[in-house]
């Protein structure tokens, strides 16, 4: 309300005599904006005189006041953020109690039709489609409102007669300003009875009882509360499906435990002549630096490298000795050919879901294709087998010698041996725990691939180089990236520092990527807006948030990648075609059209040429010449209907 207007209204002396009769809702909101102000409902109230005085201008004593709208007690009072205002005395009934005097109307309007609708009751057990009750009309005999049930007040308790003529209470909450919370619900569920709530909110302000009954009764706004029927459903699919993962939680326990027992009773044994021939037969054929290569502790009956020699013999030597075009290594094949060497319960593929299981009681088990697999990988990284379509590896093909002179491989062992020990001796000087070991001992010990230093020296330019490399890595990595591979030096406080450097670079390499996408997007989507404006004007905004059938926006598309931009500019022209075939076709049927009347305009006068132009025809399929001339054929078909002289006046 306007200042003069307030100033108005509080100079009114019998302002309640005149005043329009009270309109309340049926769902009981009266409108108070004549006697309020922003923030709070009522300023103004009735003196026993009945003038009306502003709450910031109540005179001391107070006068006994009323309410201007449903002349109900009043007293001041303060809002939380300060404002003061008139407040309905408690207990009256006026306009001050929207929420007893809706639930009193759905009283009046259910105790008329005594049947209210319920939705349908669907599980809800998650992934689980069910219709356990179809929706339907529930018959009831009474109902009361916001009577007691324990310390709860239900907004309606509708009572009706069940299938053994006992009566059973059904509780009806109805939302117009408040809508049941989680714990109200919750106490709802304890105290048994199936509810449901009723959405009414919208018509808070209606005074259109015809609607809101409807939607009270009947309308679709209406959800269960607690529904027994639902929550039996859940209880019973929850308890299936809890006895059916103890079931295969039992399985699996029960052969977690047969393959912990054999991996830990596992044990290598002599082997046997035969393995023991199929191993020298290897190392004669120059094979010696592929087996025995070490892999994770497995259940192999027989040591690495016999089983690793008994893999080469049988699916890479005899092969070849036989003229057959060699076949891929996979690790299902290798375990097929070792199943003998392993115990029962591993001889065959097992699960990777098993195989984490057994790993979370026995960290170090190693499922037998597993083991494979690191050989395999293993033999990959020496460059003796590729791998381009996992897990299928292919030998390299046939091993070439290199051996040079003994002496210049020593001489050239000596001086890589120096050469190393002093980079080495560096590398351990630039850690911060200045960790000393023993370098005679580290030269001889399996550190990359398997293989000492000292071995891969004396394997000349190939071991010296994959070792030069491994430590040139490591070197590089005091300030640059992490290495996986420490070849057995005490250089983690090193490699520590690298993953914190190599981090922080991602982290901020994936920032710069983000805003340069982010930039990249609001830029194709501009240009498509810029384009869009020029050719289609007024139906811009709308074409830009229309998209592909099922898809994205064509604004979104541009902004998804260039390739999304094309897509909405082909689509673009698209429209354009499409808006200037239709203009063209709405001027040539304009056109035709005035050609057809003024053409049957020679003929006829104006009330003929009407009938003419609005007849059906045959000879046009059944259409009117004036929506036949659309195209140019229906025109020269509409012509040809004409006469051929003028039809005479007055005839």
């Amino acid at each position: 309300m306007h200042e003069t207007g307030k100033t108005a209204l509080h100079a009114q002396t019998s302002t309640a005599a005149n005043a329009a009769p009270l309109r309340i809702t049926p769902l009981g909101h009266v409108d108070h904006s004549e006697y309020g102000e922003k923030g709070v409902k009522l300023v103004y109230a009735e003196r026993p005189d009945r003038s009306l005085v502003r709450v910031d201008q109540l005179e001391e004593p107070r006068p006994p006041l009323i309410c201007p709208l449903c002349r109900t007690s009043v007293h001041r009072s303060k809002s939380k953020t300060g404002l003061r205002f008139f407040r309905h005395n408690a207990g009256g009934e006026g306009c001050g109690g929207p929420e007893t005097n809706a639930h009193l109307w759905a009283k009046a309007e259910l105790l008329k039709a005594r049947k209210v609708f319920l939705p349908a009751a669907k599980s809800v057990y998650p992934g689980v489609e069910l219709e356990l009750q179809a929706a339907r009309w529930f018959e009831f005999v009474d109902i009361e409102v916001e009577v007691r049930r324990g310390d709860l007040i239900p907004d309606l308790v509708a009572k009706a007669t069940g299938a053994d003529g006992e009566l059973f209470e059904f509780w009806i909450e109805v939302y117009v300003t408040h809508k049941c919370g989680p714990a109200k619900i919750a106490k709802i569920k304890a105290a048994g009875p199936d509810a449901i709530e009723i959405d009414l909110s919208r018509f808070r302000t209606s005074y259109d009882a015809a609607a809101i009954r409807e939607a009270l009764l009947e309308g679709p706004r209406r959800h269960w509360l607690h529904n027994r029927a639902i929550e039996a459903d859940f209880e019973e699919r929850t308890k299936r499906a809890e006895a059916e993962r103890a079931r295969q939680e039992a399985e699996a326990q029960r052969k977690t435990a047969a393959l912990i027992q054999a991996f830990r009773d596992a044990r290598a044994i002599a082997p046997s002549a035969g393995d023991k021939a199929t191993v020298a037969r290897t190392e004669a054929l120059g094979l010696s630096d592929v087996i025995g290569l070490t892999t994770p502790r497995s259940a192999f009956a027989v040591p690495e490298r016999v089983w690793q020699a008994i893999l080469w013999d049988k699916l890479v030597v005899e092969p070849l000795a036989a003229g057959q075009r060699l076949q891929p290594l996979t690790p299902l094949k290798a375990l097929s050919l070792l199943r003998r060497y392993l115990p029962p319960a591993m001889g065959g593929f097992i699960d990777r879901d098993t195989v984490n299981a057994v790993k979370a009681i026995e960290p170090g088990f190693m499922a037998p294709q597993d083991a494979l697999t690191a050989y395999f990988r293993a033999l990959e990284r020496k460059g003796d087998v590729w791998c381009l379509d996992f897990p299928k590896w292919h030998v390299s093909g046939p091993r070439q010698e290199a051996i040079r002179a003994y002496f210049e491989r020593k001489r050239e062992a000596i001086e890589r041996t120096k050469a190393l020990r002093h980079r080495v001796e560096g590398l351990l000087n630039q850690s911060p725990e200045k960790v000393r070991i023993n370098l005679d001992i580290w030269f001889e010990q399996p550190c990359l691939e398997g293989v000492s230093p000292s071995r891969l020296i004396s394997m000349g330019d190939e071991g010296w180089r994959r070792l030069d490399e491994a430590v040139r890595d490591l070197e590089r990595m005091v300030a640059g990236p992490p290495v996986d591979d420490l070849l057995g030096l005490p250089l983690a406080a090193i490699r520590a520092e690298a993953v914190l450097r190599k981090a922080q670079a991602d982290a901020d390499e994936a920032r710069r990527q983000a805003e340069r996408a982010a930039k990249e997007a609001d830029d194709r989507v501009a240009a498509l807006v810029v384009l869009a404006e020029h050719r289609l004007g007024a139906v811009t905004q709308t074409w830009l948030s229309s998209g592909p059938e099922g898809g994205p926006s064509f604004r979104e598309l541009a902004a998804q990648s260039p390739a999304g931009l094309t897509k909405a500019q082909n689509a673009l022209w698209v429209k354009v075609a499409q808006l200037a075939d239709e203009a063209e076709k709405a001027r040539r049927f304009s056109l035709n059209l005035a050609e057809i009347s003024r053409r049957a305009g020679l003929f006829y006068d104006d009330v003929k040429k009407a009938l003419f132009l609005n007849t059906t025809r045959r000879e046009l399929g059944g259409m009117a010449p004036k929506d036949a001339v659309a195209d140019d054929e229906g025109l020269r078909a509409s012509l040809a209907l004409l006469p051929r002289k003028p039809e005479r006046r007055g005839h």
